[in-house]
């Protein structure tokens, strides 16, 4: 899983358990690997940002992937600077480290690196490929195009040259503009007599249907290119010359059907119902409304005033530094006589052991007993401890929702914690030491106990205000996941069916496992923070989605949510859906495309294993009218057609005027 961050809303957390459940998708490792060395060059600041899906999806299919290599380059000024990705073989990691010197030279050094790689690591290398990504709204669009042109290996190799235009028709910013008369520049200086431009294909956010790609869907444009350069620079299509042939030479475009499991919308429906359940069966559990005695009970304390954890302090801290009864021999009397009656009292008074002892008994009683006690509270270090430890079993002792129904008592039940520590009486058999120990111990006790009480009073108070709080923060945790959720109409009703089903059936079965006890003790935490409440529901939802009906193939998630539907079924449900993502997703909407664009190749990108797969291979004009590639992920299947534009000079870019599409993220 990729690196946790900080969350700091419900929208975030909704976004990053949309993310674990996408990472946690079955892949297979197929036997793709790149065949020549590749370097994939970022040029400019805009396009960088999108690193991650070109990489993530060559990670997905190569094996060597590890071994490519990706620069930046971006202008400032009269200067150049780069970069390069550091810790390529580690996946999903994007870090991008500056490097000294000029564009060509670190694109060398670059491509001089994965030549000195092992001759296993890439079968053919004569050639080098060579993939430029750009805006087409940088400001130095023209300079990044002429430094394209320019840049060579070096090594006398042949070049497999590639130029990626990202174009923007929005009209903010005058994008189409800019757009536009780079697309000119571009056009216009490919051809000139000494000019190499290789292949460029132009891959705007506005689509032929009228439909533009918003922020969260423009990835996909970013996947588009990272599949081409697949298509064109896998070993295994090396003698397929149709991949190569029609990938390359000339001004193209394409269009682009991605017809996914519905892993977002099932991250979606799975984390609410997860909050939701998680909620309602907690409270459940805990709807039965404490008694004083439960309370009383759970806290270890007595109807006498007795409080355990107080005693097993005071015996631990204190107790050990009083007096032992017999060095009270050692007191003054002022005759046998009131000695006597002393010992035959029922019970000492504070008068009787005032007089008896000429007044030294209470000073004695205050300094050795009374005022250990009080040393003990004032000190710090001690007094966090018992403040800590009475935490502890405040919040071990009760539920969450246990708390909540205590509210409405809150002053009685804060009164009944504050109850005076009755004295235990005395004994008239034992000796006049035995009592006035056990009088002066009952002093300091008390002492400790009413501080300690005092303690427990008000974090029984704070208790109380953080399950407040809390139940505000999960409310406000869930009212931002649903608005993070991209509602549409065409939300599918069998996800929402089947998968709030199997999330209450898991934490129900918690529910059973932990009985008696909170299945989400580190959810349902009222000292949690906003951040940290955030952070253990993330956690309730990885442990969850490790279930395995949460990484179930594409064909396999389908049959799943729609009940073993058959294989004819099936096979004409996935190409209606790549028919209806396939019609009018051409990335390039202008005026006269329809005469100047020319299909030339039609590609499915499927894993082999998939009965989809299977069903194309055995169909008429495979290898003909269209071509399969062995794709390494379970979770998806991809159609790419690529259109030749005959007379780039023509185009004239249409002037955005459809709706944003930000139904899908990646």
């Amino acid at each position: 899983m990729a690196e946790k961050k900080v969350l700091h809303n419900g929208r975030e957390l909704l976004e990053s358990c949309t993310i674990g459940l996408n990472e946690n998708q079955s892949g297979e490792m197929g036997g793709n690997v790149a065949l020549y060395p590749t370097v994939v060059v970022m040029l400019g600041e805009r396009c960088k940002a999108y690193t991650k899906f070109i990489k993530d999806t060559l990670d997905d299919n190569w094996n060597n992937s590890g071994f490519l290599q990706y620069v930046s380059i971006e202008k400032s000024g009269d200067d150049w600077s780069c970069a390069r990705l550091t810790d390529v073989d580690k996946k999903r990691t994007i870090q991008w480290d500056g490097v000294e010197g000029k564009p060509a030279e670190v694109v060398s050094k670059a491509i001089v690196e994965m030549l000195e790689e092992d001759d296993k690591i890439f079968r053919d290398k004569s050639r080098i490929k060579m993939e430029f990504v750009m805006d087409a709204v940088e400001e130095d669009g023209g300079a990044y195009y002429d430094l394209y042109v320019g840049l060579k290996n070096g090594l006398h190799s042949e070049d497999l040259k590639t130029f990626f235009l990202m174009l923007d028709q929005k009209p903010e910013d005058n994008k189409n503009e800019k757009t536009a008369r780079m697309l000119h520049y571009v056009v216009e200086n490919r051809t000139k007599p000494g000019v190499d431009g290789g292949t460029t294909y132009l891959l705007s956010n506005y689509l032929d249907n009228g439909s533009i790609l918003g922020e969260n869907k423009i990835w996909q444009n970013y996947r588009l290119l990272a599949d081409i350069i697949l298509l064109g620079g896998t070993r295994a299509n090396a003698d397929e010359s149709g991949y190569v042939t029609n990938l390359y030479n000339g001004v193209k475009t394409a269009s682009y059907a991605l017809v996914p499991k519905p892993t977002d919308e099932i991250a979606a429906v799975a984390l609410q119902a997860l909050m939701r359940e998680m909620h309602e069966q907690e409270k459940e559990r805990y709807s039965k409304e404490l008694t004083d005695k439960e309370v009383r009970e759970r806290l270890g304390m007595k109807v006498t005033g007795g409080f355990a954890l107080a005693e097993e302090i005071f015996k631990e801290k204190i107790m050990r530094h009083l007096p032992s009864p017999e060095e009270l021999r050692y007191l003054p009397f002022r005759s046998e006589k009131e000695l006597r009656e002393m010992q035959r009292a029922e019970r000492i008074s504070d008068k009787m052991a005032d007089d008896c002892t000429m007044g030294v008994w209470p000073l004695v009683q205050q300094e050795k007993y009374v005022d250990v006690a009080e040393r003990f509270l004032e000190n710090e270090e001690e007094l966090d401890m018992l403040r800590k430890r009475i935490q502890e079993l405040l919040y071990s002792a009760f539920s969450l929702f246990e708390v909540r129904m205590m509210m409405p008592r809150r002053d009685l039940i804060r009164a009944m914690l504050r109850e005076e520590l009755n004295s235990e009486g005395e004994s008239v058999r034992v000796d006049y030491t035995e009592k006035l120990h056990k009088k002066a111990v009952y002093e300091c006790r008390k002492c400790f106990y009413e501080k300690t009480k005092q303690i427990l009073s008000e974090e029984f108070d704070r208790m109380l205000d953080d399950t407040k709080r809390y139940g505000e923060l999960y409310a406000r945790c869930e009212r931002e996941v649903q608005q993070g959720r991209i509602m549409t109409e065409d939300n599918d009703v069998s996800i929402e069916r089947t998968y709030t089903n199997e999330v209450k059936l898991y934490v129900n079965n918690k529910q059973k496992i932990n009985a008696g006890d909170s299945a989400f003790p580190e959810v349902f935490n009222p000292r949690l923070e906003q951040e940290g409440l955030l952070e253990a529901i993330q956690n309730a939802f990885m442990k969850m989605i490790g279930e395995e009906i949460y990484r179930y193939d594409f064909e396999r998630e389908l049959d799943f949510r729609m009940n073993n539907m058959t294989d004819v079924n099936r096979q004409i449900y996935v190409t209606q859906e790549l028919q209806k993502a396939l019609e009018g997703s051409i990335r390039l909407k202008d005026q006269s495309m329809n005469n100047l664009g020319m299909k030339i190749s039609c590609f499915y990108m499927i894993n082999k294993s998939a009965d989809y797969a299977r069903q194309l291979a055995n169909q008429e004009g495979h290898g003909r009218d269209f071509m399969l590639f062995n794709l390494n992920r379970t979770d998806c299947i991809e159609q790419i057609e690529i259109y030749n534009i005959t007379q780039a000079e023509k185009l004239h870019l249409s002037q955005q005027g459809g709706i944003e599409d930000e139904n899908q993220g990646p």
